[in-house]
């Protein structure tokens, strides 16, 4: 990843094959052991892998929140049509107690 980042040459597929849960100091040390120290700057690096991956963040976040709506408003329309069924049903006892008073 760094040497591509060196070599302006760091695409998709190798950030999503690089695990990026790395200790601070960990890409400055990888740079100058591969001699491109002067080529990589760790917060320029990190902050280029966060652009490419904005986007796909976004779309995952915007998914989820649609399931969870999605999810919420079943939820909701089967409380409204239990609501619903305990109102019929409630009608039904008026009218069956409305029949035995006459």
């Amino acid at each position: 990843m760094v040497l591509a980042f060196a070599n302006q040459a760091m695409s998709n597929e190798i950030i999503d094959s690089v695990d990026l849960n790395l200790p601070p100091g960990v890409i400055t040390k990888m740079a100058q052991k591969a001699g491109v120290i002067d080529k990589v700057n760790e917060v320029e690096l990190l902050d280029a892998i966060n652009r490419r991956l904005a986007p796909k963040f976004r779309e995952m976040i915007c998914l989820q929140s649609y399931e969870n709506r999605k999810d919420l408003a079943a939820e909701n329309g089967g409380a409204a049509q239990d609501m619903e069924d305990e109102e019929e049903g409630s009608d039904e006892e008026q009218s069956i107690q409305e029949q035995e008073v006459l």
